[in-house]
């Protein structure tokens, strides 16, 4: 069976105004969180963050899943992802 990490970024209101990104990793042949992160602007380097912190305590996955955010489809996750030959896919 393949390995697939699923990946979003979900916002959180801290009070009113006040916004913060949560990126996480699921994978859901285990039922788990396997990392995430929390920044103050979403992008790109927040998910690379992400994706790093999984890798140094997880078994690489085949394939990661995404939507098509600019996010996920910026060059450094890209790059990160082929460096690990990790398959890409992506929601609609």
């Amino acid at each position: 069976n393949a390995r697939i990490w699923r990946a979003d970024i979900t916002y959180l209101e801290l009070r009113p105004g006040t916004w913060v990104y949560l990126s996480s990793i699921y994978e859901p042949k285990v039922h788990q969180v396997l990392a995430f992160k929390i920044g103050r602007q979403m992008e790109a380097t927040l998910v690379v963050e992400t994706i790093n912190q999984a890798l140094e305590c997880h078994q690489k996955p085949q394939y990661f899943h995404s939507d098509m955010g600019s996010q996920y489809t910026s060059n450094e996750v890209e790059t990160l992802l082929e460096r690990h030959q990790i398959s890409h896919s992506y929601s609609k």
